[in-house]
C-alpha cells in the first residue's frame, strides 16, 4: 500500500463571487479577466465560486469583470489569495451622446442628446417604447463663445451604445434683457401646440414647496445651483425606479394669462431590464410623473404623463391654466429637481435669428472622458481634457461610419446618419455670427436629430448595428413589411460611408 501527500506549492490564487443586480443573480456567464505585467488568464463564471490561479504573484494588476450585458467592472491592485465578493455596481452603462461647447476657455460639458430617441427599449413582453428623435437642447450664451470666427461644438460617444445621428443645426436666438429662453421639450409631453422657442418673463421660485412627509424642500427648488431634491427610496433591484413620492408647491395667484411651471433637473433612466422586471411584479409599475391642480376643493389632474427631463439638467414645462395656488407631483421615477420656476410665457417662436448648418463635420476615435459626480444626486459630469483610451465595452456587430469627413451627413434628416461607436467624437464648426444689438442677450439651441440604441441585455437587437432606423418606421424593431430604404442613394450612402468595423474590447 502507497500514500501520497499533495504537499502543494508556494503559489497563491484569487476567489470570485459575483452578485448580478441588472443581470442574472450569480452572474453566469460572465467573463473575468486577470493582468499582471505579461500574465493574461481570462475564465468564464459557470459556477457560484470561479477559483483562479496566479501563479505566485503576491499582487494583480487588474481585476476585470465583463457582465453578461458588456458593462465592465473593474479592480485595480488587487492582493491575491483572498476571497473577492464582487456586486454588480448601478452605474451608466448607457446614456447619449453627449455635448460639450467651446466657452472661450476650454471645451465645457453641457448635456447630453437625442435621449428620446432610444431603440429597441421594452417596456413589457412583445412591448417597445416608441422612440422619438427630435429634441432642442438648450446651450446658455456663456457656455458658446466664438473661437477665430466659428462656434466649436464636441459630440462625443462615450458609453455602452450605437448612436444614429441624422442631422445638427445651431439656433441662434436672441432675446430681451430680463426675460429668459426655454425650449419646448419634454420626452413623453410637450407644451401642446406651441413653438419649439419660448421666452418668458418675471421668472420666481414658488412660495412654497414640501416632499410627501411635509418636510420643507424649497431652499433645494428655488435656484439652480445643483443641489438637488431627492424625496425618494431607491429601489435598488429596479435601475431608474424608486418609491412612489410626492411633491406639493405653492405657487400663488400670478394672475398672468399664461403661466408655465418650469421643473429643471435630471432623470436617472429606467432601461429595458428593469421594465421588463417590473412589468412581471404584481405590486410594482412604472407610474409616470403626474401633475395635479387643486381647484374647486379638489385635486384635479392638469398633465398625466407630464413628461420627464431628457436627460442631464433638462426642463420640463407645464402650463396651469386655472388653478387655486397648489400643485402636485407624484412618480416612482428617479428624478432629480435643481429648480423650479413660476413665469410668465410672453412669446413663443418658430424660427431663430440664426439657424446655422455645420460648415465642418470630422468623425474621429478620441476615447472616454474621465466620469465625475459631485454627490450620489448629482448627474455625472464628463471631463472633455481628461481621456482614456480604452474601451471597457463589448462593441457592436456591424459596420459603423468611416472615420473622416461626415458633413454632409448632418445637414438634414434623411436617413444617411453617422454611425458612432463607443469611443467614437464629431468635431463641429458653424459659422459665428454677430453680436446681438443693445438691450437683448443671446442663447442657443442645438437642434438635434436622430437614435440611440444600448446594449442592455434586454434591449431589441442590442448587440448589432442593424437593423437601421428610419424615418417611416412605425416602431422599432418595426414588423415585417418595413425595411430601410433601398434606393440608390441610401445604397451608395451605405457603401461609402458605413465601412468601419469595431472588434471587441480586450
Amino acid at each position: 500500500m502507497r500514500f501520497f501527500e499533495n504537499q502543494g506549492n508556494q503559489n497563491r490564487w484569487l476567489e470570485l463571487t459575483l452578485e448580478g443586480i441588472k443581470n442574472n443573480r450569480q452572474g453566469w456567464m460572465s467573463k473575468v479577466e486577470i493582468k499582471a505585467d505579461s500574465f493574461y488568464l481570462k475564465r468564464e463564471v459557470t459556477s457560484s465560486r470561479t477559483l483562479i490561479g496566479v501563479g505566485p504573484r503576491a499582487q494583480v494588476d487588474v481585476v476585470r469583470l465583463l457582465w453578461p450585458n458588456g458593462v465592465a467592472q473593474n479592480l485595480i491592485d488587487v492582493q491575491t489569495n483572498q476571497s473577492l465578493h464582487l456586486e454588480e455596481k448601478q452605474g451608466m452603462p448607457s446614456s447619449c451622446p453627449l455635448l460639450f461647447t467651446w466657452n472661450g476657455e476650454r471645451f465645457e460639458y453641457v448635456t447630453d442628446l437625442v435621449d428620446a430617441g432610444a431603440l429597441g427599449v421594452p417596456l413589457a413582453p412583445g412591448e417597445y417604447l416608441k422612440p422619438d428623435p427630435d429634441e432642442y437642447v438648450k446651450i446658455r450664451g456663456e457656455q458658446l463663445q466664438p473661437k477665430d470666427g466659428f462656434y466649436e461644438l464636441r459630440v462625443t460617444a462615450e458609453l455602452h451604445e450605437v448612436i444614429y445621428l441624422d442631422s445638427l443645426e445651431l439656433w441662434v436666438i436672441d432675446h430681451p434683457e430680463g426675460t429668459e429662453l426655454y425650449p419646448n421639450e419634454a420626452f413623453g409631453a410637450r407644451l401642446e401646440n406651441a413653438a419649439p422657442i419660448q421666452i418668458v418673463e418675471d421668472s420666481r421660485p414658488p412660495i412654497g414647496a414640501w416632499d410627501q412627509y411635509g418636510r420643507d424642500v424649497l431652499s433645494l427648488v428655488k435656484t439652480l445651483d445643483g443641489k438637488y431634491l431627492v424625496d425618494f427610496t431607491l429601489l435598488p433591484r429596479y435601475q431608474g425606479l424608486a418609491s412612489t413620492h410626492t411633491l406639493t408647491l405653492d405657487i400663488g395667484n400670478s394672475g398672468a394669462a399664461r403661466t408655465v411651471l418650469w421643473f429643471t433637473g435630471w432623470i436617472d433612466w429606467t432601461d429595458g431590464s428593469s421594465n421588463l422586471a417590473a412589468s412581471q411584479h404584481s405590486q410594482l409599475q412604472v407610474l409616470e410623473p403626474r401633475v395635479e391642480a387643486w381647484r374647486d376643493g379638489s385635486w384635479q389632474i392638469v398633465a398625466d404623463p407630464m413628461g420627464v427631463p431628457a436627460g442631464h439638467n433638462k426642463s420640463v414645462p407645464i402650463e396651469l391654466g386655472e388653478h387655486d395656488g397648489r400643485v402636485r407631483l407624484t412618480t416612482n421615477l428617479r428624478l432629480y429637481w435643481d429648480q423650479i420656476a413660476v413665469s410668465h410665457l410672453i412669446q413663443e417662436r418658430s424660427q431663430p435669428d440664426a439657424q446655422l448648418h455645420p460648415l465642418e463635420a470630422e468623425l474621429h476615435q478620441r476615447g472616454f472622458s474621465e466620469i465625475q459626480r459631485d454627490s450620489l444626486t448629482s448627474p455625472s459630469i464628463f471631463r472633455y481634457d481628461r481621456v482614456n483610451q480604452g474601451s471597457p465595452f463589448v462593441s457592436f456587430q456591424g459596420y459603423f461610419t468611416r472615420y473622416g469627413d461626415v458633413t454632409e451627413l448632418l445637414q438634414q434628416p434623411d436617413d444617411r446618419y453617422v454611425i458612432m461607436a463607443p469611443g467614437d467624437e464629431i468635431v463641429l464648426r458653424f459659422l459665428a455670427v454677430a453680436s446681438p444689438r443693445p438691450g437683448y442677450v443671446r442663447d442657443y439651441l442645438l437642434y438635434a436629430h436622430g437614435w440611440l440604441k444600448d446594449g442592455d441585455l434586454n434591449t431589441a437587437f442590442g448587440t448589432t448595428v442593424e437593423p437601421l432606423p428610419f424615418h417611416a418606421m412605425s416602431n422599432y424593431p418595426y414588423p415585417p413589411g418595413e425595411a430601410y430604404p433601398n434606393d440608390s442613394k441610401h445604397l451608395t450612402y451605405r457603401r461609402e460611408y458605413n465601412t468601419r468595423k469595431e472588434s471587441e474590447a480586450p
